[in-house]
This record gives C-alpha cells, sequence and structure tokens, in this order.
C-alpha cells in the first residue's frame, strides 16, 4: 500500500510540473493585423492583438509585432524578471501603431446638415465618463484652436464641437470634410475611468519600437518598475479630461505617465508631440518615486515638456530620488498653442510639493529652443512659464543650451520647499525675459550658480538675470552676464566673486567689468577669443571639473570664466 501511495504521489508531481517545464525556454510571440486570437501565436498563425499577446507572455518572453494599425487598448498586467524582462517590440524595422481612434476619411462617413455643415452619425462619438473630444486630427495638423464650445462658434474650415447629446462630431467644412483632407481621425473616449491607451502594472517590461498615436487624454501610464519604453512615438493626442471649475478650463492629457511609487523606469530615444498638458510626467499624490530617466529624445508641441507633480498628499513618506533629465532636445513648448491652457507651460516643470524628500535630481546636456510663453489669460498671469522651472529641491541644472525662448531660461520659484541645487555650464541666450531668474518667493539653501555664460537675455523691464530672493549662502562663481539690450544683472543675494558683468559694476574683488571678446556672438558662438579677459580670470576651486563641451577644467594656470573652458 506505501508503494503504491509513493508512486501516485510521483505521478501527480510529473504532472503538475510539466506545463512549467514546457515554457522554460523563453519564447516568441507573434502579433499581427491580419492574425487571429485563436491561433497559437506563432510567426505562420500570430495573434490577432497585442492584449492577446500580453495575456500569454511570460518571463523571458519577446512579443513581436508586425506593421500595421492596432485599434485596441493594451494593459500588460503580467511581469518579466530579473534579466528575464518581458519585450514588446516592432518586427524588423516594421511600423507598429497603436491607434485608438475612429478613421472617418472617406466621403459616407459625414453628413450634410446645411451650408458648410458636416457631421458624423449619431451615436459615433458619444461621451463616456466624463470626457469629451478634445480635437480631430485631420492630416496631421495642429488643431486645437478648432474646438469650440458651441454651433454657432463653427465659423471657420475645421472649427467643430462635440454634440454630447447626440453622440456626434459637428464641423465646418466647405464641401465634404473628406475632401479637404486625406485623413482624418477623430480620438476616442475610454468606455471605462482608465483614461489611457497603454497601461503597465507589471514589471520588467520593455517597449521598443512602437507608435501610440491620437489618445483622447493620456497615451501611456506606468505604474510597475523596470519598466523601458525606446525607439518609439507618442503624439497627437491628449485634451478629453476636462477640469471645468479651473479658470479658464484646463484640459489634461500627456503622452506619457509616470505613477506614484514606479522606480527604475526609462524613457529613451523617442519622439513625443502635440500634447494640451505634458509630453512626459512623473507624478503622484504619494510614494517614493527612484531611478526615472528621461533620455535622449525629442519633445515639441506640448503645454510642458516634462513636469513632476508630486505629493498632493502631504506626508513625511513622499520621496524622489535620482530623476535625470538628459540629452534631451525640447522645440515650442508653452507658448500657449492651445489656447485656453490656464496652466504652468515650461519645457521641464520639477514641482514636488512641502515635505517631499528630495535628491540627485539632474537636468543636463539639454537643449530648449523656443520653449516657455509670456501669456496673460484673461487678464491674469497664469503661472511660471520659463524653459526650465524648478520650485525647490535638491534640483542641479548642467551643461544645458537654452535659447529663442518668449520669457525665462529659467526660473527657480517656490513651491512649498527651498532650492538647494547647483546651475552649472549652462548657455543661456536671447530669450524674451530674463535668462536667470531666482522669483522673490524663492529660498535657497547653500546653491551653487558657477561658470554659466547667460548673454543677451530679457528687456528694459526684464534683467538678463534678475536674483530677487535667495541667501547669503548662495554661491555665484566664474560666470559671465553680458547683455547689450537689459541689465546684465540684479543681484539682491549670495556670496559673489570672480564673475564677468558687462557692461556695468561687478561685486567682488575677483569680478570684473570688461567685454568678454566671445568669438562670433552674431552667429551665436559665445566661445572665449583669445585675448578674452575672461580666460584664466576664474575661480578653480569651484570650477566644475569640466566644461560645457566636456574639457577638462582648468586648460591654464586658473579656470576660464563661462561655460566653456579654453
Amino acid at each position: 500500500m506505501d508503494h503504491i501511495r509513493i508512486i501516485r504521489i510521483s505521478c501527480c508531481v510529473v504532472i503538475a510540473t510539466c506545463p512549467a517545464m514546457f515554457r522554460a525556454q523563453a519564447a516568441e510571440l507573434y502579433v499581427s493585423a491580419s492574425g487571429n486570437d485563436a491561433f497559437l501565436g506563432t510567426i505562420e498563425h500570430p495573434f490577432r492583438t497585442i492584449q492577446r499577446a500580453a495575456d500569454a507572455a511570460r518571463p523571458g518572453d519577446t512579443v513581436l509585432i508586425r506593421g500595421g494599425v492596432y485599434r485596441k487598448r493594451v494593459f500588460i498586467l503580467n511581469s518579466g524578471e530579473p534579466d528575464r524582462a518581458i519585450t514588446y517590440r516592432r518586427f524588423g524595422e516594421e511600423d507598429v501603431r497603436i491607434w485608438y481612434s475612429k478613421d472617418v476619411s472617406a466621403a459616407e462617413d459625414w453628413i450634410e446638415m446645411g451650408t458648410n455643415r458636416w457631421r458624423t452619425a449619431d451615436g459615433s462619438f458619444a461621451r463616456t465618463v466624463n470626457h469629451d473630444v478634445a480635437t480631430i486630427w485631420h492630416d496631421d495638423a495642429s488643431n486645437w484652436r478648432y474646438k469650440k464650445k458651441q454651433p454657432e462658434d463653427l465659423q471657420t474650415q475645421w472649427d467643430f464641437w462635440h454634440n454630447l447629446e447626440q453622440g456626434r462630431i459637428e464641423v465646418y467644412s466647405e464641401g465634404n470634410p473628406a475632401a479637404k483632407a486625406e485623413h482624418i481621425e477623430v480620438p476616442l473616449d475610454p468606455p471605462d475611468p482608465n483614461q489611457f491607451v497603454v497601461t503597465v502594472t507589471a514589471s520588467h517590461i520593455v517597449l521598443d519600437g512602437i507608435s501610440i498615436k491620437y489618445a483622447n487624454v493620456h497615451g501611456i501610464q506606468v505604474k510597475g518598475d523596470y519598466v523601458t519604453f525606446r525607439n518609439g512615438r507618442i503624439t497627437h493626442g491628449g485634451g478629453g479630461n476636462i477640469s471645468p471649475n479651473r479658470k479658464p478650463p484646463v484640459r489634461w492629457g500627456d503622452g506619457l505617465d509616470i505613477w506614484s511609487s514606479a522606480h527604475d523606469v526609462v524613457f529613451e530615444n523617442n519622439v513625443v508631440g502635440e500634447f494640451p498638458d505634458g509630453g512626459l510626467t512623473n507624478q503622484g499624490f504619494q510614494g517614493v518615486q527612484y531611478n526615472i530617466y528621461f533620455r535622449n529624445s525629442l519633445i515639441y508641441n506640448c503645454t510642458n515638456g516634462i513636469h513632476c507633480w508630486f505629493g498632493q498628499n502631504e506626508s513625511d513618506e513622499n520621496e524622489l530620488h535620482h530623476i535625470y533629465y538628459e540629452g534631451n532636445t525640447f522645440r515650442d513648448i508653452g507658448r500657449g498653442w492651445f489656447e485656453d491652457q490656464g496652466v504652468m507651460q515650461g519645457a521641464i516643470q520639477f514641482n514636488p510639493r512641502k515635505g517631499v524628500a528630495t535628491s540627485e535630481i539632474h537636468i543636463r546636456g539639454n537643449t530648449f529652443i523656443n520653449c516657455g510663453t509670456t501669456r496673460f489669460t484673461g487678464g491674469t498671469w497664469q503661472g511660471v512659464n520659463g524653459a526650465i522651472n524648478i520650485g525647490g529641491g535638491d534640483v542641479h541644472i548642467a551643461n544645458n543650451r537654452i535659447y529663442g525662448g518668449p520669457s525665462e531660461g529659467i526660473h527657480i520659484h517656490h513651491n512649498g520647499q527651498p532650492w538647494t541645487g547647483s546651475i552649472v555650464n549652462n548657455l543661456i541666450y536671447n530669450n524674451g525675459w530674463s535668462g536667470l531668474r531666482i522669483h522673490q518667493n524663492a529660498t535657497t539653501d547653500k546653491a551653487r550658480v558657477c561658470n554659466n555664460t547667460i548673454v543677451n537675455n530679457g528687456d528694459a523691464e526684464h534683467p538678463n538675470v534678475s536674483v530677487e530672493n535667495g541667501s547669503s549662502t548662495m554661491l555665484w562663481r566664474n560666470n559671465i552676464f553680458c547683455s547689450t539690450r537689459s541689465s546684465p544683472l540684479q543681484c539682491k543675494a549670495g556670496d559673489f566673486d570672480y564673475n564677468c558683468v558687462w557692461p556695468g559694476g561687478a561685486t567682488g574683488r575677483h569680478s570684473i567689468s570688461a567685454d568678454p571678446r566671445f568669438v562670433n556672438p552674431e552667429d551665436d558662438d559665445y566661445r572665449l577669443s583669445p585675448g578674452s579677459p575672461c580666460l584664466g580670470s576664474g575661480d578653480r576651486t569651484t570650477a566644475p571639473a569640466a566644461d560645457l563641451e566636456g574639457r577638462p577644467r582648468p586648460a591654464g594656470r586658473g579656470a576660464d570664466m563661462g561655460a566653456y573652458e579654453g
């Protein structure tokens, strides 16, 4: 009898472990727009939807997605493991597009209502949850200005409003809209409170080479850990979530949300654009975020490029550590291109709330072109609107180029805690307002501003550099502040020495007031020419180890002033 019992137990063990033995090796799962979810997910018999592959994927698997348009949302729930991530990748160089929208490019999609008025079918765009359709995309034009609040406002080509009662889109068009554009897409509103096209709650996930487009609210949300999104695109979306009690009303909609206590998230080598709120965010009401990387990406045409709003639920347990914004290009951020957006506008907004512990927040090696806004709405100033806006914390801004914006280059203000970081090796020029502003409500603690070249920013009302508040512990060394169109420097706080201010006086025994003699400022070349009084005139003990372009400091006996060495 004992012998028989042993045999039965052994058989049960073998049977129970057979499925696990079968999946010991990582698998390749295939998805094709012409596939079938009843298939096995092989290259010969691929799944039809990305969701079917996501449900089947296990640690170490690779989901290979054939080119095409996939119009269903994706929820990634199954996690990989350390060194065995689940990877979602386009097949070869094929174009993988996740679009949560409806194509209304055909003439039969539109019904004539009267002179220059056209509509979609009743019920074609019913309102769900609490959102409406934020925009229609015709040949991917940046067209937020066409959204109207009532049918009487439809006056020019592509003006539209969302008739919520009839569940349809009504458009002003001089002829059938299908004859006015080759491609027309209208975002769909999710039928549940989840506002994302792709949601990643799993960990150890890689998404590579995937395009997300036409989200009505948000593109992708990351709530898991060890998640990488690279070589992709998130564009043309947002605005369907309204905060009507804000004055003016605010339309939310981000390309990427990294939420609450997510950590070890990498966003690299991507293109993000055409969102009325933020291109990218790391935010949450409460939690601990760390090891977040935004790098080597292009962010364009968003009200905010990357913004961090964290700790709305005040708690001693809210923390942000090791957040990196590196090597990105920001272009045409802010400027009110989404016309009634009453929120802060800028390329990088870092605004931890009071009590949020921060350390090692780095903004470095980025380029900012035409970022920020000077907008007033209804006669009221709408927040802080420079290219980089910092509300406090251990934030270090280094080796950036900031130019051509309508307002400030860097704006330090107060959002509940002092700024304790540094501004080093930055080139800031030709911005409409101050190149650097320390706001009158800001507080600083042992912050450093060293080896920056800040040139020709501001106007008669806005100095090139404006220090309205700060502390005596704030260190100013080896900077060049030069402007022929505004006051080069107005400084009310800090330990100031070894700087060049031109024209005008410079405080500090080792500071100089002389033309820095740039190589070719007319061609935006702000290196120092031979014979410049700024060569070797800086304090080598406070200079960074390398300059804006990576050359070692100092090149001679003393460090050079400004962002460039030698």
